[in-house]
């Protein structure tokens, strides 16, 4: 039979069948339990790959990023240097054609 308590939901339920069948269904749930315990941890596992995965791909931007920024202040500077030494010669070339 069934116990019934408060608004009509069953706590207790006794036999449904056979008196083997409440064991069966009990090793079943555990073993689905079991089953789905694994699924978490391995679910887990790949979770905590993923974000070492995520972390290092950060890292390779970061620096790949300042590596570009280097790059970049290289060819600043290069540039500089550049335009700079055009100035001198610029004025060096025309001393040379005032002082004729």
């Amino acid at each position: 039979g069934v116990i019934r308590r408060g608004r009509g939901r069953c706590l207790v339920q006794t036999r449904r069948g056979p008196p083997d069948m409440e064991g069966q269904e009990i090793k079943s749930l555990r073993l689905q339990l079991s089953e789905l315990s694994r699924m978490v941890t391995d679910l887990e596992q790949e979770k905590r790959e993923a974000q070492q995965e995520a972390d290092d791909a950060n890292r390779s931007i970061e620096s790949l990023e300042k590596q570009l920024m280097d790059k970049d202040r290289e060819r600043e500077r290069a540039l500089a240097v550049a335009s700079a030494k055009a100035e001198a010669h610029a004025l060096a070339s025309e001393e040379r054609l005032t002082s004729r």
